[in-house]
Formats: structure tokens, sequence, C-alpha cells
């Protein structure tokens, strides 16, 4: 899926939910192409903004809350 937010409206990420293995593969991307060093970084942005892991998710699966696309001030 590949969608984008009308003019003024961007993503809250914290709304939305992604399977745990959509995450390992931004991890192993993440460290392919920055490398370990990098990591922690990518974890507080995780742990911040979004999106989050929900285990009872199916393999690349996602999940949005309402209200994800938002007005962007």
């Amino acid at each position: 899926m590949q969608t984008t937010a009308p003019e003024g409206y961007g993503f809250d990420c914290r709304k939305i939910s992604i399977s745990n293995e959509i995450q390992e593969q931004w991890i192993q991307q993440f460290e392919e192409k920055l490398g370990k060093g990098h990591l922690p970084e990518l974890f507080r942005m995780l742990l911040l903004a979004g999106p989050k892991v929900e285990h009872q998710l199916e393999a690349n699966e996602i999940a949005a809350e309402e209200n994800w696309i938002c007005k962007m001030d």
C-alpha cells in the first residue's frame, strides 16, 4: 500500500501499527546502510515517534487507528 497525504496533512506514525516482520526488515536495512553504530538512533525514533509493533498482526501486515492522517500545524 502506498498513499500520500493531501497538502497540509501528514501521517501520525504513533497511530500506525506494524508486524514484527516489518520492523525486523527495517532494522536489517538500516543496519546494512548505516552500520550497527546507528541502531540506537533507529530504536529511539521508533520508540518516540512510531510506528509500533503489534505482535498479533500477521507478517507484513499493518493497522492504523482513526485520524492517522492529520492536519499539520
